[in-house]
């Protein structure tokens, strides 16, 4: 029996006991040949493919079962290179006892470098424990990593009972006297899970699971004399400030603040305190801080070198931060009368954080312990115009006959600013044939948002002049098309980009078919993936092909939003096939999307010359795109250059107080010019008009919508018991109303009847509204997040109909149900920024809801649309604010979101941004209930500051409303100061 039948025997009746004698058998050059024989048996029984399951239907498993792998993986680890071994298995599947029958007569000489490397891993294979490699260590195996040491050393405190509860034994940390003396040090210069590691724990003793074992132990140690204490101490200091994450971090601060330090050895501990303050968690600085202020009054304390770190203390925009730091600088000036003008002049940095405690305990210390001084006074007037009321008041005379400001001194400016619309950036045609081939190149990476509109466009103007030898250029663009509909994008494209593609190869088969000689190097491209997806289908049962003709292409699950952009690229590649080379009307001429009402005109005047028929899909998108900011002063160009309908349409869209004339050849046309426009009410008149069936609010994307409170049922996971248990939470909602239902009150004959008077087909493809297609199916999202910012570029004059669709599947509740979810709001955010929109209460609904968003993005750019909008006139403050409102009348997310962008974002931009913002929050708080919110006290401090810079008095409504929080102690100080400007 040959050596592969011996093993093949071994391993088909899965006898793992003879596998150790059978290698034990072979010499090395037995081996050598076996391991050859041993890479075929892997792949075939170790690879993952596809089997037909005993139902009936296709699974994915491999041939190996359990017993089978680990025999494999065994023979693999003794024959095969540690290159061949890592592609083949993993170590990590096997057992320790399963090791430890080979190790003692073979082990490989990447044996060390292998196990060492687990000390990079994030998660430890379960029988790599400390104990194991230190059997291994002590025998001379392998060396000890301080790596490999801090990874299973966490667990190494515990043992586990017959039930698998956990038993906290720190007897098992003496076993080795290396485990004290040197490698519990490795704990605090190495990353490891010693924070985490019983944080899920069910403990057999009287062990408390939310207290650290790991401190109570290492506390015990140290009181007891078995580990140096001030190492301790200057050690968990130390990892409190390096570079570990924000949980590690904060554990070592907590095992600092356990040992409960006295006044000595922290005063011994300065330098590591001091650089403590300097970590990237506010946890470690927090307790430096506390630690420092306990010995601030000291002889001892090194009172320069915490000076030093003020400036960055008071940059912090944690109140956990400033607070101790004032704290600490009023001990120091009440002990040094000679460093209060010093401690008072670095306590104005405080004055920038919009928190009204923080400003009232500066003020207040530069009140108790600064002089009639230059440096004070300069100092104080160089933060004036960021101090809240509270602290002016105080500080009042210090502000009198103040010097000039000092050189380089921070000021919050407020800057009034008038309103305009952006100049538009123009995008510029493709004006040779390398410009078209470099296009074709990058279109399909979502590189720009207008690409999908300018490689059609430009194949179709520049089709006559792609000949000959210009033909092969192409050919890295076909290839960049057909390996996307292959393989799949990347991260940042979504099924548009898959879309482009696949109208490029159908641009391509185009050229294949009628430049014969010249194409073959794109046909012979062409084939051999077309020959690839063909073989993949007669492979596997369940696969598609994935190169098709673009009229059979469709988004999945059907979405019915990508119908636009694919009717666009049908009509651009009908363009192509029959040499037609007039431009498309909707192709953009400015950033981001809009279409000039000059070039509009001229492309229509062309059609108009021609007597060509204008596809009344393209048009709708251009009058959907045209841009508005300068129309009247196309009209005397319009006038002169067109006639008829097309000029009629043209009139009402660029006219502002232009009326609809009846009745009309292109309905969906004038539907979209009339809610491309500021005053939307025409879409009524006109639906009326031409019997469209789709409702009004479809094309003006205002629809009903309510925040409330829901029951939902949640299982989770009890460690404790180890079931999962149900039960029923309440969470917040929000829902709108995107009701698409088509009014079949309309007289179905009239329809027929215009279509016979206008001469045109009462065809459902040729009648479609643009807005019928601006639908988003309601489920997990793929790539739809990096399409928004295009589709809602088909309609950048009334973004709302699509935002009510983002709403919709997106914004369902506070905290995103899915990253995609995310995602999609950031980019229809980001897509809002360049457009000068008019938004409507569903506008305002999404800036609203984003302003109470958890990601600090989404606010960020929600707080940018709302300062442009306030300059530009179109976003309403009160509007705004009655939605947050109505938000938070049921605490749809926590006010300090809001309270906190305030702070950050919206205050103090400018005068008329001041006054909008304290619209905004009055509306606010008259929609907020009785029973005082959480953070409620914030919010009310800023409205307090808003009137005082506004010099506004209080609404009647508001004074009264506020009324009922008058009896919570906390609101009473604020609440007196606002009644207090009732008569402003």
């Amino acid at each position: 029996m040959t050596h592969q039948e011996q093993f093949l025997r071994i391993l088909e009746k899965e006898r793992e006991t003879e596998l150790i004698p059978f290698f034990r058998s072979l010499d090395d050059a037995a081996k050598r040949e076996f391991a050859v024989y041993l890479k075929t048996l892997t792949k075939d029984y170790l690879d993952y493919k596809e089997q037909n399951s005993l139902l009936g239907g296709i699974t994915i498993a491999r041939k190996a079962s359990e017993k089978q792998s680990t025999i494999l993986t065994l023979a693999a680890f003794i024959c095969f290179p540690r290159k061949d071994f890592e592609k083949t298995a993993s170590l990590w599947t096997l057992t320790s006892a399963q090791l430890d029958g080979i190790l003692p007569w073979y082990r490989p000489k990447w044996f060390d470098e292998y196990v060492n490397a687990v000390g990079a891993l994030d998660f430890v294979p379960r029988f790599i424990t400390y104990d194991w490699v230190m059997t291994l260590f002590t025998k001379g195996w392998i060396t000890l990593s301080p790596d490999l040491v801090a990874k299973t050393l966490p667990q190494h405190l515990f043992g586990n009972t017959h039930d698998r509860k956990m038993l906290t034994k720190p007897e098992n940390l003496l076993k080795h006297a290396i485990t004290l003396q040197e490698h519990i040090w490795y704990l605090f210069e190495r990353d490891s899970d010693v924070h985490n590691v019983d944080k899920y724990g069910k403990f057999a003793d009287d062990s408390n699971p939310d207290e650290s074992q790991w401190i109570r132990c290492l506390c015990r140690f140290s009181a007891e004399g078995k580990i140096d204490r001030q190492r301790l101490l200057s050690a968990s200091l130390s990892a409190s400030s390096r570079n570990f994450n924000k949980n590690l971090a904060g554990w070592f601060a907590e095992l600092f603040m356990k040992l409960n330090a006295t006044p000595a050895e922290l005063l011994a501990l300065q330098q590591p305190l001091f650089n403590s303050i300097n970590a990237q968690h506010s946890k470690p600085i927090t307790v430096a801080l506390s630690a420092v202020k306990k010995i601030a009054d000291e002889n001892e304390f090194d009172t320069a070198a915490f000076l030093e770190t003020v400036p960055l203390l008071l940059s912090s925009e944690t109140k956990t931060v400033l607070s101790p730091t004032l704290a600490t600088l009023e001990k120091l000036a009440k002990k040094h009368p000679r460093l209060r003008e010093e401690i008072c002049v670095a306590t104005c940095q405080a004055f920038l954080h919009g928190e009204s405690d923080i400003q009232t305990k500066a003020s207040k210390l530069i009140q108790k312990f600064g002089t009639d001084s230059d440096g004070i006074r300069q100092a104080v007037a160089a933060y004036k115009d960021s101090m809240m009321a509270d602290a002016r008041n105080t500080l009042a005379a210090f502000m009198i006959q103040a010097s000039p400001e000092a050189p380089g001194a921070a000021t919050a400016t407020v800057v009034n600013t008038a309103p305009h619309v952006a100049a538009r950036v123009s995008i510029g045609e493709i004006g040779t044939v390398d410009e078209l081939i470099f296009l074709a190149s990058q279109a399909f990476d979502n590189n720009a948002t207008d690409h999908i509109d300018l490689l059609p466009a430009a194949l179709i103007k520049w089709n006559g002049h792609i000949r000959g030898a210009e033909i092969g250029k192409l050919e890295p663009a076909l290839q960049r098309a057909l390996k996307f509909v292959m393989e799949g994008g990347t991260s940042t494209t979504g099924h548009l980009d898959h879309l482009l593609a696949t109208f490029f190869i159908g641009y391509c088969t185009h050229l294949i078919q009628h430049q014969g000689a010249d194409a073959k190097p794109l046909s012979v491209l062409y084939n051999q993936f077309l020959e690839l997806d063909r073989a993949n289908r007669a492979k596997w049962k369940y696969y598609r092909l994935r190169i098709f003709p673009l009229r059979t292409w469709s988004a999945q699950r059907g979405n019915k939003v990508y119908e636009s952009h694919k009717r666009m690229l049908m009509l651009a590649l009908d363009r192509i096939q029959s040499n037609n080379t007039l431009p498309l009307l909707s192709t953009p001429t400015h950033a981001p999307a809009y279409v000039s009402p000059a070039v509009l005109i001229e492309r229509l005047k062309q059609y108009e010359e021609t007597a060509s028929t204008l596809d009344a899909f393209d048009f709708q998108i251009a009058v959907s795109r045209c841009d508005l900011s300068k129309g009247e002063e196309c009209l005397p160009l319009l006038e002169q250059s067109l006639g008829g309908e097309v000029r009629n349409i043209l009139r009402f869209l660029l006219k502002p107080d232009a009326q609809p004339v009846r009745p009309q050849a292109w309905p969906e046309v004038w539907m979209a010019a009339s809610v491309s426009k500021v005053n939307k009410d025409f879409a009524g008149v006109l639906r009326d008009f031409f019997v469209i069936t789709l409702p009004k609010n479809c094309f003006i994307g205002q629809f009903p919508w309510q925040s409330f409170t829901e029951a939902h049922t949640v299982k989770t996971y009890d460690y404790r018991t180890s079931k999962f248990v149900t039960r029923i939470e309440q969470r917040k909602a929000l829902r709108i109303d995107v009701d698409r239902k088509k009014d079949e009150t309309r007289m179905n004959t009239l329809k027929g009847f215009f279509s016979k008077l206008l001469g045109r087909s009462a065809s459902k493809d040729e009648s479609a509204t643009l807005y019928q297609f601006m639908t988003i199916t309601k489920s997990n999202l793929l790539s739809e997040f990096d399409d928004i910012a295009r589709l809602l570029y088909l309609i950048p004059n009334n973004p709302e109909p699509l935002l009510a669709e983002v709403i919709s599947v997106a914004m369902a509740y506070p905290n995103y149900a899915e990253t995609a979810h995310q995602r999609m709001v950031v980019a229809a955010l980001e897509a809002l920024v360049p457009l000068d929109v008019a938004y409507g209460e569903t506008g305002h609904l999404f800036i609203g809801t984003c302003m109470l968003s958890p990601d600090k993005t989404i606010q960020s750019f929600a707080a940018e649309l709302w300062s442009k909008g306030v300059t530009t006139k179109t976003v309403n403050g009160a509007l705004l604010g009655e939605i947050i409102g109505k938000h938070e009348s049921i605490e749809f997310a926590p006010l300090k979101r809001f309270t906190d962008l305030v702070a950050s974002n919206l205050m103090n931009i400018s005068v008329q941004h001041n006054q909008d913002l304290e619209r905004l929050v009055a509306k606010i708080l008259i929609k907020l209930p009785a029973e005082p919110l959480t953070n409620l006290k914030k919010l009310l401090e800023h409205y307090y500051e808003l009137i005082s810079v506004n010099k506004s008095a209080v609404p009647p409504d508001l004074l009264r409303h506020m009324e009922a929080w008058n009896t919570s102690p906390g609101l009473k100080k604020v609440l007196t100061s606002i009644f207090s400007m009732k008569d402003f």
